[in-house]
């Protein structure tokens, strides 16, 4: 079966001119070549394969060329592969580079540099790794490794079966082109990176004074010196806004926009099943219940419901999101129900900035309702992955996020090694039965006892859905940013002035 992708010429200006593009507040635009960027967090490198981070794989991207890429319309098309064909199995895909791709330093990019960034995330201990890992086959006894350069110009992946979302997989920043012989920051991309100012500063300068592309200056910025930032005119973009930070501010509308894109982030509570009185399944389908049913949380799960238009199949988050739980238990009920854990102590951790302050206060006077002694912890990621690590709590904030438009996009959380979420569910168990399905050739098929098996799942074990949520981009009123017809976390909008063109 034979795939070939359009030349897509205009790639250059629509991927850059989304975080690219200019300020524009009615200035003379002649004189205006730079945008300044705030990112919650500034990040030391701009290895893809070493990026956790959406804001910083908007950054990556920028510097980094992959092998194919989304068009607008969310139909996969070229970007350093010319064309690809994919055998009779589905089990071998082969791509053909474009000729002449050079990166920034001038030297040929070739299958060799291609076969490198596959072969070093499946060598390293990243996430990335397990993501490559749902589809592509070990290496061989024989040496073979699951990512082959045929020839310099042709690079052939082996999967473990026929998987149709392979494509769209290629398509996520992380799988990034990097340079075999001299890695530091050397990219094929429209833009070329240096860390600059004391490490405090990211400059990116159009890697062609051809490309109608502004230069970039991307800075860190503190959640609560916002409001600040925003009325000193400090930033044109402000990337990685926690989506409540921007709820304890007023935003002049005037002025700015907030852009939520196409992409799922959800915000779940865990149980920590090992606590002798969160082992009962029942008491942990009723409590998740009346902390689903709070007003604050309930009121934004619904738009939730009725707006995603992310492919998201039934089974792919808890059940709650497609209908109320079987469980129609009262407060009252529930005290005398389980009078032990009247006087218990009951620890809450919470992720710092995804989750207001009004639906931390609401869960907090729920769980006194309830008899218990309610203990709030609000933390940073590395306090939060501390909790993981040591048990020591009763719920704990974890974040669903599709990479992927198939349920496995939605799975690379509980695969990660990062939180550890084994320790909590059979997880293994359970990957292994998804194993089992994850190469069906009926795509229909497929998804159906994906469905199956992940509502089973859920249903033993019942994640506690908290908020659904994108990563909000603020913008001035003088950028435009057109959406597209299907997105995933990563992906970068189109920015361009407002009536001087861009490309929908």
């Amino acid at each position: 079966m034979k795939k070939s992708a359009k030349q897509f010429n205009i790639f250059s200006v629509l991927f850059l001119i989304c975080f690219l593009s200019t300020d524009l507040l009615a200035k003379d635009l002649t004189n205006y070549n730079e945008l300044k960027i705030g990112v919650s967090i500034l990040p030391q490198t701009l290895d893809p394969m070493k990026i956790v981070s959406v804001s910083h794989l908007m950054m990556s991207a920028c510097v980094f060329s992959r092998l194919v890429r989304l068009n607008e319309r969310g139909i996969v098309v070229s970007e350093l592969a010319e064309s690809w064909s994919i055998n009779d199995s589905g089990r071998e895909y082969t791509f053909k580079l474009k000729p002449n791709l050079r990166f920034h330093n001038g030297r040929k990019i070739t299958a060799k540099d291609v076969e490198h960034s596959f072969l070093r995330i499946l060598e390293s201990n990243f996430s990335s790794r397990s993501i490559l890992e749902l589809a592509l086959q070990p290496k061989t006894k024989a040496g073979t490794n699951a990512v082959e350069a045929i020839d310099e110009q042709h690079i052939r992946f082996y999967l473990k079966g026929p998987y149709p979302p392979f494509l769209k997989l290629l398509n996520n920043p992380l799988f990034g082109i990097v340079e075999k012989e001299s890695f530091c920051c050397t990219g094929s991309g429209l833009m070329t990176a240096s860390l600059t100012n004391k490490g405090k500063t990211w400059s990116f300068e159009p890697r062609t004074s051809s490309e109608n592309i502004y230069k970039l200056v991307v800075e860190g910025y503190d959640y609560s010196d916002l409001r600040t930032l925003i009325e000193a005119n400090k930033f044109d973009v402000f990337l990685g806004v926690a989506p409540y930070e921007l709820a304890k501010i007023k935003l002049d509308s005037s002025s700015f926009d907030v852009v939520l894109p196409n992409n799922v982030f959800v915000l779940h509570f865990l149980y920590n099943t090992h606590r002798a009185h969160l082992k009962s399944s029942n008491l942990r389908r009723d409590l998740s219940y009346l902390i689903s049913s709070l007003s604050t949380i309930k009121k934004n799960l619904v738009p939730f419901q009725k707006s995603l238009h992310t492919f998201l199949p039934e089974g792919t988050l808890p059940m709650s999101y497609y209908g109320p739980r079987k469980s129609q238990i009262t407060e009252d009920n529930f005290v005398t129900k389980y009078p032990k854990l009247e006087g218990h102590k009951f620890r809450v951790v919470v992720y710092k900035g995804f989750m207001s302050q009004q639906h931390i206060n609401s869960v907090s006077s729920l769980l006194e309702r309830l008899g218990l002694v309610p203990d709030i912890r609000i933390v940073d990621l590395a306090l939060l992955l501390n909790y993981y690590k040591t048990g020591d709590f009763d719920l704990i904030s974890f974040i669903f996020g599709a990479g992927l438009t198939d349920p496995d996009g939605y799975l690379w959380p509980l695969q990660s090694k990062l939180f550890g979420v084994e320790r909590l569910f059979p997880v293994k168990e359970f990957l292994d039965r998804i194993s089992a399905i994850r190469f069906t050739k009926k795509r229909l098929r497929r998804l159906k006892l994906y469905e199956r098996e992940l509502v089973d799942f859920e249903s033993r074990h019942f994640f506690v859905p908290i908020l659904a949520f994108d990563y909000p981009i603020l913008l001035k009123k003088q950028i435009d940013m057109p959406k597209f017809g299907e997105t995933f976390f990563h992906e970068l909008w189109k920015l361009h002035r407002k009536g001087l063109g861009g490309n929908a």
